[in-house]
């Protein structure tokens, strides 16, 4: 995979954790939604600067691929399997601060309803073990 799909790869599969996240419960909720776009202009502009070769618009690409899974409705344990897959093939892309935003950004998605429930607390602990084993 040449660098530029491989990045294409990478921003699309941040969405794809991001969607495993708030459709879990099977209903993405309006807070969820306004709660991603917030956490990725935010937070993720720090993030990201770990990275070599990210694009100034990431934030907004990663955004719009999360819109477009919205749209589609793809089974969320699907969306992390996709992920879980280009994480073990690409660890190299993601560092400890990478890692940490992604934990510390699908909590936040799974509280921006309501508390935790069931369906969100299994995802994130598949997210936080996957990404913070050795």
């Amino acid at each position: 995979m040449n660098s530029e799909n491989r990045i294409a790869s990478f921003y699309s599969n941040i969405g794809n954790i991001l969607y495993s996240v708030a459709a879990c419960d099977k209903v993405v909720q309006k807070e969820e939604i306004l709660n991603v776009r917030k956490l990725l202009q935010k937070d993720w502009l720090i993030a990201e600067k770990s990275l070599k070769d990210l694009e100034e618009d990431s934030a907004q690409k990663i955004q719009n691929y999360f819109y477009s899974l919205l749209e589609q409705s793809p089974d969320p344990q699907e969306c992390f399997n996709e992920f879980k897959a280009f994480y073990e093939s690409n660890k190299d892309m993601f560092s400890k601060t990478i890692n940490d935003w992604i934990i510390n950004t699908t909590s936040a998605i799974a509280f921006s309803f309501s508390k935790n429930n069931k369906s969100e607390l299994v995802m994130l602990s598949k997210i936080q073990i996957l990404l913070t084993q050795k």
